[in-house]
């Protein structure tokens, strides 16, 4: 962590003008190593993503959470859709397809 952000220049420590490896790479915490900093438009955070799928049907029924999935911070959303719908079609979970004409 302490090579991302600081360099020794002719014997002397200096703060590097930003870091040394991109956000996919950079060690924000040295007791939570796999935690990357990240933004989605406005929001900002440390940490992971979490991906959920759930159950749906009538409004009134009671949704259950039949998947949860945790993925680097920076890692694109969409690299998370395809391993999740092979797991719900290994599972016979593929949601149905309506036509609401």
């Amino acid at each position: 962590m302490w090579h991302q952000h600081f360099e020794r220049i002719e014997g002397r420590i200096r703060w590097r003008d930003g870091p040394s490896v991109e956000s996919a790479q950079r060690v924000i915490s040295p007791y939570e190593t796999e935690a990357r900093a990240s933004r989605k438009r406005e929001t900002e955070w440390v940490g992971y993503k979490v991906h959920l799928t759930e159950t749906c049907g009538e409004d009134e029924a009671v949704h259950l959470i039949v998947q949860a999935e945790i993925s680097a911070a920076t890692e694109q959303d969409v690299e998370e859709t395809m391993p999740l719908l092979r797991d719900l079609q290994a599972r016979d979970l593929v949601p149905e397809v309506r036509d609401e004409r």
